[in-house]
């Protein structure tokens, strides 16, 4: 069973000296899960940019009581071939990545209904 729990209780991310504080609202799912993946793909997104950078995470409420997070990275980016085989086992664009973080990154919020 899916518990519900509230973004304002989820912690605040500190990058580059900017608080990026995330809105109240009752999202069904696993708050560990959760913050897991948005670790998984924070995580890739700083590695795309080894020369640094900036990251962006916005979130939007959407008619159907849905929420979307967009994170926005400055890295190289990735080819449409690349971005269709993402949350594959074991593709990774990285040199010694195993793809397992996105794997369970999109099982996670396939899981939450994203």
């Amino acid at each position: 069973m899916r518990k519900r729990f509230h973004f304002q209780r989820f912690p605040i991310f500190k990058f580059r000296r900017q608080f990026i504080l995330i809105y109240t609202k009752i999202v069904l799912g696993e708050r560990r899960k959760f913050e897991q993946c948005l670790f998984n793909i924070l995580k890739n997104g700083i590695e795309s940019m080894p020369g640094g950078g900036e990251i962006q995470i916005a979130l939007n409420y959407e008619q159907s009581s849905n929420i979307r997070v967009t994170i926005k990275d400055e890295g190289k980016g990735m080819t449409q071939h690349q971005i269709d085989r993402l949350g594959e086992p074991y593709f990774s664009t990285k040199e010694n990545g195993t793809g397992l973080g996105m794997m369970v990154s999109f099982s996670v919020i396939k899981g939450m209904g994203g």
